[in-house]
């Protein structure tokens, strides 16, 4: 995408579509997120693996759940009528005293992103599904017997970053940047000309290392020729 010098080293940066960003997203490297969307488009940017067909709407995302978590003794599909209006209830409930949840809503004209919040276009965006978090689990990654309002938060700002980070990979916001010994991806980057600075003064920081690093191997090289008496115009020189 471009190209920057510092200190004798070219930094390439460019726009990062690796696919381990993907198969990052759908493992759930955090542990205590979980998605349900219909929302069959988003398995051509391979994000959210869902069976479509059988979860399907609301009716659908409550059967889910109570698949997951065993609410009932029962399938939804077990129950009817009245019986039914009782079940879905109950699993409600046990969603509310249990679960974290966030909606996930989507905007597709052309191209395609994501948010927790709505859109103004009713033709084009609309809710397609949940992020969640079992609270149990989120607790006990936390190290916390009982759920605080801090842990809370977190999980809540958590399952946010995770669907802005969704969303950037749609969009094509994710960059990277290379160099002759290093490298590193994944920097959502939103205004590449005020944004991009944090992810120059990573690769800054790196090549800084890589110097100290290399100027450290050498003269521990250069202290045992002089230990063993090697001539100076024999001993290693530091490379550029």
């Amino acid at each position: 995408m471009e190209t920057f010098t510092y200190k004798e080293y070219e930094v390439e940066v460019y726009q990062d579509e690796s696919d381990h960003l993907w198969e990052d997203l759908k493992s759930n490297a955090d542990g205590h997120m979980d998605y349900f969307t219909t929302y069959g488009r988003w398995n051509d940017y391979e994000l959210f693996d869902v069976n479509a067909e059988r979860y399907a709407g609301v009716a659908g995302w409550l059967q889910h759940i109570n698949d997951e978590y065993s609410v009932l003794p029962d399938h939804l599909d077990d129950y009817y009528d009245e019986a039914r209006d009782k079940a879905e209830a109950r699993v409600q409930k046990w969603i509310d005293e249990n679960l974290f949840i966030l909606p996930i809503n989507v905007y597709e004209h052309g191209g395609i992103t994501m948010s927790t919040g709505g859109y103004g276009c009713q033709w084009d965006s609309g809710q397609a599904g949940f992020i969640y978090s079992d609270k149990k689990r989120a607790s006990d990654l936390a190290g916390k017997k009982r759920m605080s309002k801090a842990v809370e938060k977190r999980v809540y700002e958590a399952m946010e970053s995770h669907i802005k980070y969704s969303a950037a990979l749609c969009e094509g916001s994710v960059y990277g940047y290379t160099w002759d010994h290093g490298g590193c991806g994944g920097f959502v980057i939103v205004d590449y000309n005020e944004d991009n600075k944090y992810m120059e003064d990573q690769a800054k920081q790196e090549i800084d290392y890589y110097i100290k690093s290399e100027v450290k191997k050498h003269c521990a090289v250069v202290k045992g020729q002089i230990k063993n008496k090697v001539p100076a115009i024999y001993r290693q020189a530091l490379e550029a």
